[in-house]
């Protein structure tokens, strides 16, 4: 809480970085003041149950994985993008991003497809529901 004080004097938000399962450490991030936790790795959490949980306590980024905007085709990261869009992204509280760090390895077509469909299906309506853009 000492550390991250100065920062919540000036009214900003605090950001923790830390890769694994978070179950049992964002209580512990919470407690001391953290804001958002960054990344929430699919092959350890499962996003829409951490949402669950601390919607409106905590901000979340992450779960594309970064196997796939290795490896995938562009159709895979689109529909994953799509996917997580849809099912996490109403209510707010999550924003898209890579597993963890974008690597040498991953194809540059591979990391704007990732941009554009974020674009195209990150998009809240009137009532707060997933919408597509015609235009992304």
């Amino acid at each position: 809480k000492r550390l991250i004080a100065p920062a919540k004097e000036y009214g900003k938000k605090v950001l923790m970085h830390t890769d694994g399962k978070m179950d049992n450490i964002l209580p512990i991030l919470y407690d001391v003041g953290i804001d958002v936790a960054h990344p929430i790795e699919p092959e350890s959490n499962d996003l829409a149950e951490v949402k669950k949980t601390w919607a409106g306590k905590m901000a979340l980024i992450g779960n594309i994985p970064t196997v796939l905007l290795a490896y995938g085709s562009t159709e895979e990261i689109e529909e994953k993008v799509r996917e997580y869009c849809v099912n996490v992204g109403p209510g707010g509280g999550w924003v898209l991003g890579s597993s963890t760090s974008i690597m040498d390895g991953i194809p540059p077509e591979n990391f704007v497809t990732m941009i554009r469909a974020a674009h195209k299906y990150g998009r809240y309506g009137s009532l707060g529901q997933a919408v597509e853009l015609e235009d992304a």
